[in-house]
């Protein structure tokens, strides 16, 4: 007799040898709707028999709406998930993390018909799979890590279409990225999903700021790349969120360059761009703020705005309303300068639902200020002097 027959919600951590395996086989799946199970083979002596029992498991859950797996430990074997499984007819969410898969396997979950979040982590040893072999038409949610950029760039590559995709959410554990690897991920984009449907892109690269100082990555000769890297996007497409955290800064942006991507992004609701914890040395690795005037001017329902950049007090600051702007950073601009006392003033005009604003120290590390504590600090610097 099954154990728990009517049982909806199964959670099982497997991380040592106990009495959890021996239940395995006498728990009823039938019902399930949600099904997580973490696993960490190292831990056994016979990783295959429980990997057999889990199959199993998977197989008898037909009714499960969300399953999430994590599959550790040192297989001789890829683990073949899903090769029986035909009946996850109603399995909307997925979330993998597992050292190896069969590429069958991976084959199989592009198969399931209902499929519409996939989260999945891959790593060196990730099985070769043939170009355009892997079908998600009906995903709307691609959360992607990856050890490199360069296997998620080739786990990209696998897949044949992404038509209905929303929301496209990319890490890696490397810290400072190259900017043909960026491009690459930006023309996988581009092939795979549709500019109807795609508003949301994040690109993380792992954030060396809580290491030691004197353990930080070596910097490249030419430190930092420029939002070219993302041309593919602006033909057709009209993205809502753009977040890039990718630990350098940025070099000069050109005016034409922003007034193209904000002309094709009018729909835009946030831009952020986050360069870590590396400062720049110079004007050449940072964005002058009148070449993102373009944002202000044509995405009217701009509410977030968090590009590092230098100003000059002699730029002209047009009269643009950004009714909706509430976050905004200003990157590595002196507190007691007459730079920020102008662009101060200027926000407190141009955008009335601003609160505050961010910059970076001379340390890189983020402070928050008001508006009105910004102009008063500043005015009481500027009668000091």
């Amino acid at each position: 007799m099954p154990l728990f027959p009517l049982l909806k919600w199964l959670v099982i951590n497997l991380s040592w040898p106990g009495w959890v395996e021996d239940l395995l086989p006498y728990i009823s799946a039938s019902n399930l709707q949600f099904l997580s199970i973490q696993y960490d083979g190292a831990k056994y002596a016979d990783p295959q028999q429980v990997l057999g029992l889990i199959t199993n498991l998977l197989e008898s859950a037909s009714s499960v709406c969300v399953m999430k797996l994590k599959i550790h430990g040192d297989f001789r074997l890829q683990p073949e998930l899903f090769i029986n499984s035909k009946d996850h007819l109603h399995l909307q969410h997925l979330a993998l993390d597992c050292i190896s898969l069969s590429a069958p396997s991976l084959f199989c979950v592009g198969q399931f018909p209902s499929l519409t979040r996939l989260k999945i982590r891959v790593q060196k040893g990730f099985p070769e799979l043939f170009k355009n072999s892997i079908t998600l038409s009906r995903l709307s949610r691609l959360e992607l890590a990856a050890s490199e950029i360069e296997i998620a760039v080739s786990f990209l590559g696998c897949i044949k279409n992404l038509a209905n995709m929303a929301d496209v959410i990319i890490s890696t554990e490397e810290i400072l990225p190259f900017e043909h690897e960026l491009q690459q991920v930006s023309h996988e984009i581009h092939r795979l999903c549709s500019p109807k449907f795609l508003q949301y892109l994040k690109i993380s690269f792992n954030d060396f700021g809580s290491r030691c100082r004197a353990l930080l990555p070596l910097m490249p000769e030419n430190p930092g790349f420029t939002l070219q890297t993302f041309l593919p996007l602006i033909a057709n497409f009209s993205l809502h969120v753009l977040n890039l955290s990718l630990q350098l800064p940025l070099l000069l942006l050109s005016r034409n360059l922003t007034e193209e991507m904000a002309s094709a992004w009018t729909n835009l609701i946030s831009i952020r761009i986050d360069p870590g914890h590396i400062i720049p040395q110079d004007g050449d690795v940072a964005i002058h703020f009148r070449n993102l005037i373009p944002f202000f001017q044509v995405c009217k329902r701009l509410r977030q705005l968090y590009i590092p950049f230098q100003h000059t007090a002699s730029d002209h600051l047009p009269c643009v309303p950004a009714t909706f702007l509430y976050d905004l950073g200003l990157g590595y601009i002196s507190l007691r300068s007459e730079e920020i006392l102008i662009l101060a003033r200027w926000l407190r005009v141009i955008a009335p639902a601003l609160p505050e604003v961010s910059l970076a120290d001379g340390r890189g590390d983020i402070i928050v200020y008001s508006i009105y504590e910004l102009i008063e600090e500043s005015d009481v610097f500027g009668s000091a002097n």
